[in-house]
């Protein structure tokens, strides 16, 4: 495969592009934010639309919301340099951006990229911080919170609703919803079936898995795949969350051969590894991270193993300042200068180079079979075959650029989701992909006749 990243400045001296540039105008209104959620007011009742009151009443739950409980496609206002200047005391106050969206009735990701914009090159720069004493579910309320979700109302409303991270509200709240998928666009479930789809595509093209490796299972779905597909394969599956597992244990009639495990997958590896254990098929499917498992991949693989891996939600909010620096820690590339787009456009290449890397180091080249960006991850599938020393070093050195302490993938092309979700039936011959050439947009010019008199 190879780039469509761009060309982009990544010494120290390039220039990160502001995302809002107009001067914002003042509205002469005293704006602040407070230091906790218990000094938030509620909003008058008659604020809130008639169907999400009915939910939290059936709950038995209090109407007492900071922010009007309203559809997902309300209309959004205006923001005003009181509410900036707010922001950015907050921000330096150590307040949560879940606490300034409460207070000002706000997307936090629109308050993410204001201060992002504004606290660019300073000392510091952004600091995400996590919410304060935030309350925990209990079972109405996450009962309570899925049907409201249901019934058009955003997370980030939802958490500030309940006082609980907006982030939080959103992982459980994808992951929970049933049968949710193209239909109603939740960019979870959607991207989650194309995933689906690739896995199934790219086991048809291999011959034969005997032993298969799920390290984060979820509830089954491509561990049903690989067992429809070779029905007397052994497959081992992990998964930490309990009712995760109950689900998948509980989705299929799995045969004698699929073993399912509870618990942290590291010192399940860590056992496997110390037994001698090898797989002809690991798959690394995490929410966020499978940094450390990483680690224990290679100790596991057969040769011409396939290998498959997920560049989880740490890419989604990597270009954060603060979790460009845990990037590096992780995958040792750092450049604080990017804009965020250019950021998240290059990351991949500099993911996968690392991957590279950590595999050349464990006697592994790998072939990319596919891969694909999607809007909360990276996925990486690809069949690594054991090779000598020089074999290795020579496979590194033509395919990854070392800078900035880091590790470049050459000319990596990872298309953007939206370029492939309607291209499947190339997975299934194996065709490599390669962009389609750009529609001319012709606009259209409504000129307004003169008639003479």
């Amino acid at each position: 495969m190879h780039s469509n990243t761009r060309d982009l400045k990544l010494n120290g001296s390039a220039q990160r592009t502001k995302r809002f540039s107009k001067p914002l105008a003042t509205s002469g209104i005293t704006v602040d934010i407070p230091e906790c959620w218990s000094q938030l007011r509620a909003v008058p009742r008659a604020m809130h639309e008639e169907a999400f009151i009915k939910i939290l009443e059936k709950y038995h739950l209090p109407i007492d919301s900071p922010v009007p409980l309203v559809s997902r496609y309300s209309k959004s206002r205006r923001w005003s340099a009181e509410e900036l200047g707010a922001c950015l005391r907050a921000h330096d106050r150590g307040i949560s951006v879940a606490l300034m969206s409460a207070a000002l009735n706000r997307n936090p990701q629109d308050i993410i990229f204001r201060l992002l914009d504004e606290r660019h090159g300073e000392p510091g720069g952004f600091r995400e911080v996590g919410l304060k004493n935030a309350k925990k579910w209990t079972g109405e309320m996450l009962a309570a919170g899925r049907e409201l979700f249901e019934a058009g109302l955003t997370a980030w409303r939802i958490g500030a609703l309940f006082g609980i991270d907006f982030e939080g509200v959103e992982k459980l709240l994808y992951q929970g919803r049933e049968g949710y998928g193209h239909a109603k666009k939740n960019p979870f479930a959607i991207c989650t079936d194309h995933k689906q789809i690739v896995n199934r595509a790219i086991i048809r093209r291999r011959k034969l898995i005997q032993n298969a490796l799920e390290a984060f299972a979820g509830e089954g779905r491509f561990a049903r795949i690989i067992s429809e597909a070779f029905p007397s394969a052994n497959l081992l599956c992990i998964e930490q969350d309990a009712s995760t597992f109950d689900r998948g244990v509980s989705a299929h009639q799995w045969a004698p051969t699929v073993q399912w495990k509870k618990g942290d997958n590291l010192p399940i590896l860590q056992d496997l590894v110390r037994n001698g254990a090898k797989f002809d098929l690991v798959d690394l499917d995490p929410f966020v991270s499978c940094r450390e498992q990483i680690d224990f991949a290679w100790k596991l693989l057969a040769d011409n193993a396939a290998l498959f891996i997920t560049f989880g939600g740490e890419y989604r909010r990597s270009f954060i300042g603060t979790n460009r620096k845990a990037i590096q820690r992780r995958y040792g590339w750092l450049n604080e200068s990017l804009s965020n787009s250019d950021y998240l456009e290059i990351i991949p290449s500099y993911f996968f180079g690392w991957v590279a890397h950590e595999a050349a180091a464990n006697g592994f080249i790998l072939k990319l079979d596919y891969c694909v960006r999607y809007p909360n991850n990276c996925r990486y599938w690809t069949t690594a075959s054991a090779a000598q020393p020089e074999a290795c070093k020579e496979w590194y050195l033509e395919n990854v650029i070392e800078s900035e302490s880091g590790y470049q993938w050459k000319n990596l092309i990872i298309p953007r989701f939206r370029e492939v979700r309607n291209r499947v039936s190339e997975l299934e011959t194996g065709v490599p992909f390669s962009p389609s050439p750009k529609k001319q947009v012709v606009k259209k010019v409504n000129k307004q006749l003169e008639f003479p008199l």
